[in-house]
């Protein structure tokens, strides 16, 4: 059996301390993998690196004062290893942080508990992590898991087609918008979390659902609707944010999800649809900050927070788990559909988790509950419908559509209205909407693409025969792409 490798990736300052940890591993019985000591003169040694943190049974971050500050390869070591731990089995131990002095752990790594090395305590932690994690992967650690991975695999149907295309990949599969049968989306997806997650808070619902329905469970996804500032005009199109909405591995939106799951308790689905963008925010965000685009920290994300959420017995449960994922930049949507009798239930949340509220389809709310709720939401919407109406009377009355739109808005805060569809909505409101009155407005619909540096990581769904709508994807397809390609896993 071969020794136990450990990857360190580290910053040249910190060379001397890795490298006295690296004997201590080898003294210990390990294989430490450190580049001053395994990468050899002529070796091409960017692609030695990145196999070696693949190849490797565990990840050790080494961190310093001075290692916090540096960008360079370090960052793209991190990036790959959290590629390859969400490949892991949920309770697998595979990154560790490690403190070589008092220091910051970076933002995208505080998820995973750090040793301190330069405490007394730190060596047998660390040494302790590793034992336990090898226990994890061999035996009867493998043995507990199995069960879950099997639940946790994709169908076996599920296949991505692709074919790689210079720096790009273009999608070969076949789909059928209307039957939603064929190929899967190449959908970043996160089935080991919603798994645990619905076993933890409600084993005996979850037994009780057929295999097949668990499985698509556990790979639902999550559409990105970038918001952008429609006023003031902008030459590049100024995007604040994104609307997080519910999305099925062959396509399938919110209705079709909710028909597919009608047996499976209401209120838990939408929380496994919360847990898929909240993951699915924040790989975004680690993404985006591992590649230094500007502007990351301020984008904010929306998403439903609807009745059957409130009466859900687990909502608490989730905010508490995942707090890490939503409390600095998500807004939950209220909606019309929220009555009189969940006003204490949304200050309560308000008070107990200091949730943030955006007031969705505003102008369909009752005036009481807007009397109530008013002053505690941060962003009104202008839902599809009312967008439209407005739009539809602009040419005979311009004055009266904006009216409509502004009724929408609650004193200093963003008005986002939704269904822009068309170029010429975008000029109307450039033309007429009073700025100096009302302030910035802003849009989403199917006619807005986040662009440049979004665009990096999120596929246009139109190029699915889908009607739009953006999605968080390794892989960037290219239109109407059809070829014979390489099966790969999801």
């Amino acid at each position: 059996m071969r020794a136990t490798q450990v990857f360190l990736s580290y910053v040249r300052q910190d060379a001397q301390a890795v490298a006295s940890l690296y004997d201590k591993l080898v003294a210990a019985g390990f294989r430490p993998w450190m580049d001053q000591r395994n990468v050899v003169p002529g070796e091409m040694w960017k692609q030695k690196i990145t196999r070696a943190i693949h190849e490797s049974d565990f990840f050790l971050a080494c961190f310093s004062k001075s290692s916090i500050t540096k960008r360079g390869f370090l960052q793209k070591e991190i990036r790959d290893a959290l590629t390859a731990w969400q490949e892991k089995l949920p309770d697998d131990i595979y990154l560790i942080p490690v403190r070589l002095e008092e220091c910051e752990i970076p933002q995208n790594l505080a998820d995973f508990q750090w040793v301190d090395l330069f405490k007394q305590t730190g060596w047998p932690q660390l040494l302790r992590a590793v034992q336990v994690g090898s226990e994890r992967r061999t035996g009867l650690g493998r043995l507990r898991s199995s069960r879950l991975q099997a639940l946790s695999a994709p169908v076996a149907s599920k296949k991505i087609i692709l074919k790689e295309q210079g720096t790009r990949w273009v999608y070969a599969g076949s789909f059928d918008p209307v039957s939603k049968e064929g190929a899967h989306l190449p959908l970043v997806t996160f089935p080991s979390e919603l798994s645990r997650f619905a076993q933890r808070v409600s084993p005996a619902t979850w037994a009780v659902i057929d295999e097949a329905t668990q499985r698509f469970l556990i790979t639902l996804g999550t559409k990105l609707e970038p918001i952008m500032q429609i006023v003031p005009h902008t030459p590049v199109r100024l995007v604040i944010g994104f609307e997080s909405l519910a999305l099925g591995s062959l396509g399938e939106n919110f209705k079709e999800i909710c028909d597919r799951t009608m047996e499976f308790d209401a209120g838990l689905l939408r929380l496994l649809l919360i847990l898929a963008a909240m993951k699915t925010i924040s790989t975004l965000r680690i993404n985006a900050a591992q590649d230094g685009s500007c502007g990351v920290r301020h984008l904010i994300f929306t998403m439903n927070l609807d009745p059957e959420m409130l009466d859900c017995p687990h909502l608490d449960d989730l905010l508490d788990r995942y707090r890490h994922c939503w409390e600095h930049n998500v807004l939950f949507e209220i909606n019309e559909r929220t009555s009189t009798r969940y006003l204490q239930r949304l200050k309560r949340l308000q008070s107990d988790f200091a949730l943030r509220y955006c007031a969705d389809d505003f102008n369909n709310w009752s005036q009481e509950v807007k009397d109530a709720l008013e002053s505690r939401v941060e962003m009104t919407k202008l839902d599809y419908q009312g967008f439209r109406k407005a739009m539809a009377v602009r040419g005979d009355d311009p004055h009266e559509a904006i009216a409509r739109i502004a009724a929408c808005k609650v004193s200093d805060k963003p008005l986002v209205v939704e269904g822009i569809e068309e170029q010429n909505h975008i000029r109307f409101l450039d033309q007429h909407w009073p700025f100096a009155k009302h302030g910035s407005l802003f849009g989403q619909g199917y006619l807005l693409a986040p662009g440049y540096p979004w665009d990096a990581w999120t596929t246009d769904l139109r190029n699915f025969g889908l009607p739009g709508g953006h999605f968080l994807s390794d892989a960037q397809p290219v239109p109407g792409g059809r070829s014979e390609g390489t099966q790969m896993d999801e």
